[in-house]
């Protein structure tokens, strides 16, 4: 759509939109304050489009319906995609696929992270689930990545919220929300949460993520599903609770 030389181009949907754009686009979806759908609704194509609000509004009032009709890709939430490794100007980071190595540094910021206000701090939990590749095999989950205590968080975390795609990141958070949710209403449960109550939620964890997302192989090859070689895959996971 265009005025003179205007031309905005929204994306199609969550593929095309960075972590730092979702947290933006979420904050002024749930923003109670912005008096009229219009209003928002040009603060939200000025995020996706990169665009100051100013030169939206000198769009036609004709092309609202075009618009709104544009935005329907991102009426719902991204999917819940699943990668193994992410790729950042040519450097990997991985999974932290050992959940029973979790550290007790990791275990209190995702904690934080994720009970205090999870959209705003997706990049900062991405960052703590994915760390860079300091060794790589051939296999799914044949990689190490980079001990939690040798990187440096803010700095990761602002180079996922500009560089990855929210829908790349997205389904591993929500699933870790639920995850977190629910180990820390069995602590609250019960005053002496024993280590194999603990290791009980992991395995949980641990079982559904190499079961759900690493693509199987049937016993007999002539009923074989396709999988895709990419190492993407779907988590069956809630919804990130809406913010207020």
């Amino acid at each position: 759509m265009n005025k003179d030389e205007l031309i905005l181009r929204i994306p199609e949907n969550w593929s095309d939109i960075n972590i730092g754009q979702f947290q933006e686009f979420m904050a002024v979806s749930l923003d109670t304050t912005i008096e009229t759908p219009t209003k928002k609704m040009v603060k939200q194509v000025s995020i996706l489009t990169d665009e100051d609000e100013s030169l939206i509004y000198e769009l036609p009032a004709t092309s609202l319906s075009q618009i709104n009709q544009e935005l329907k890709g991102f009426q719902t939430e991204p999917t819940n995609k699943f990668k193994n490794i992410i790729e950042i100007e040519g450097k990997r980071y991985g999974f932290q696929k050992d959940l029973n190595t979790l550290t007790l540094g990791e275990w209190i910021d995702l904690e934080s992270f994720v009970t205090s206000s999870p959209i705003d701090n997706l990049h900062k939990i991405t960052a703590i689930l994915y760390r860079p590749v300091i060794e790589e095999g051939d296999e799914f989950f044949s990689y190490k990545i980079k001990p939690y205590k040798d990187i440096n968080l803010n700095e990761t975390a602002n180079l996922f919220r500009e560089k990855v795609s929210v829908e790349d990141v997205y389904g591993i958070v929500v699933f870790f929300f639920s995850f977190v949710q629910i180990l820390l209403e069995d602590m609250n449960s019960s005053s002496k949460l024993t280590n194999k109550q603990i290791q009980k939620q992991v395995k949980i964890l641990k079982k559904i993520i190499t079961s759900q997302i690493v693509p199987k192989k049937t016993q007999t090859p002539t009923k074989k599903k396709k999988t895709s070689k990419s190492g993407n895959g779907n988590i069956s996971s809630g919804k990130l609770p809406k913010e207020t």
